[in-house]
């Protein structure tokens, strides 16, 4: 037995629902959004089927270089923190008299 048809008004805005907001959203919370305002099932899985852009493109992995870069640069700012909280107790101790 077929499911219910969907309500082609209800399809157009959902399309365009999709269309604004898939860049942002994931389809799982776009379906769970759409389902919490009412929309039928029905219609949402109407809505996907003419929307076309919506593959799923293959994440590619950061480029190696791009790794290496924030590696180096988190490594710098930790070196430096470090290397200025002991000019501090350093300074510290001078001015202070600590030992």
């Amino acid at each position: 037995m077929p499911g219910p048809s969907p309500n082609p008004e209800a399809v157009e805005r959902i399309v365009e629902y999709l269309r604004v907001n898939e860049d942002r959203y994931t389809p799982e919370a776009l379906d769970t959004s759409l389902l919490e305002a009412g929309y039928a099932a029905a219609d949402i899985e109407a809505a996907r089927r003419r929307v076309s852009s919506w593959q799923v493109a293959p994440s590619s992995p950061r480029p190696l270089w791009l790794r290496i870069v924030v590696a180096v640069l988190l490594t710098i700012v930790v070196i430096g923190v470090v290397a200025t909280a002991a000019a501090l107790v350093v300074i510290g101790s001078c001015l202070f008299g600590y030992a």
